[in-house]
């Protein structure tokens, strides 16, 4: 068993090595015996294709060439991102991590687990969850108009249409969330989002819409400039990265915001307290007070 992972940005663990501390845990909290298992850590690089790229050189120094070639590999992840590796191969095969294992001969499945943020009783967990889908997929188009760029690949219309779909359900979304009677609610409250994030959520509609102008004549047969295209690309990278970075309900916390959610736990402990001393000073009063007094009282 192998996880894949490197350092993202400010991260001190890697995904692979959060990856397997979690496996163990949950391996034990099931009392699931792991002992027969042999496991393989990559972290060396910094995304998924090099890293899968050590993995199989990794395999072929310790099992040989033949052995690996006849290997078959179940890739097991959540399931917005193999999805995006699936499309990827499907439409920017040149720049896909399973060119790799095609190569070689080896096959592989996927094993989906669902994304929980998509579908959480949080308002504000679930519609960043849903932002982080659409990120996802404007990813699988940024991978195929970086391929026009560099290896002059044509721009899939069906990406081209992902590209347009997202712009919409982006603006709609936004659309909702600035109206003062329409923000998103739900039996568990409200979406409550940042300025920041909601900031980064605006740019990137303007950016996106601004891309799918500057693509439009490629799907009706026209040509545009190659600097215009890498002006494009450029654009849509840091709408993808800004996104990961700020809205994914999954990143690593900042400072910041390790330093507010230690302030909402403290706050939430308090709240009983401060409900329990409330209800001994009425317990109080009612022990202190007979009936016959209170009415002596109100008549005065």
């Amino acid at each position: 068993m192998a996880f894949i992972g490197g350092y993202g940005n400010q991260n001190h663990l890697s995904g692979a090595t959060a990856g397997y501390i979690y496996f163990r845990h949950i391996s034990q909290q099931a009392n699931v015996d792991i002992g027969g298992l042999e496991f393989i850590i990559e972290e060396t690089t910094h995304n998924t294709h090099e890293n899968l790229i050590c993995l199989l050189n990794t395999l072929k120094k310790k099992y040989g060439q033949e052995a690996v070639s006849k290997c078959h590999f179940s890739l097991i992840s959540s399931d917005y991102h193999l999805i995006r590796i699936a499309e990827i191969y499907k439409l920017s095969r040149r720049q896909s991590l399973l060119t790799s294992l095609y190569k070689m001969g080896a096959t592989w499945t996927y094993l989906f687990a669902a994304y929980p943020f998509c579908v959480s009783p949080d308002p504000t967990l679930a519609f960043l969850g849903r932002m982080r889908v659409l990120a996802n997929d404007l990813s699988i188009v940024l991978v195929n108009l970086n391929g026009l760029v560099e290896f002059n690949d044509f721009i899939a219309k069906e990406n081209f249409s992902r590209l347009c779909e997202t712009n919409k359900k982006l603006r709609i979304m936004l659309r909702i969330m600035s109206e003062p009677s329409g923000n998103v609610h739900s039996s568990r409250g409200s979406v409550e989002i940042p300025f920041y994030q909601w900031e980064v959520l605006e740019r990137s509609l303007c950016v996106i819409h601004e891309v799918q102008v500057i693509l439009t004549p490629l799907v009706n047969g026209k040509s545009v400039e190659r600097r215009t295209l890498v002006h494009a690309r450029d654009l849509l990278m840091n709408v993808v990265k800004n996104i990961r970075l700020t809205i994914d309900p999954d990143r690593p916390l900042c400072h910041e915001e390790w330093k507010g959610s230690f302030q909402t736990e403290k706050n939430s402990k308090k709240k009983p307290l401060l409900k329990k001393y409330i209800r001994n000073i009425k317990n109080s009063k009612k022990k202190r007070f007979s009936p016959f007094l209170k009415k002596i009282e109100l008549s005065i």
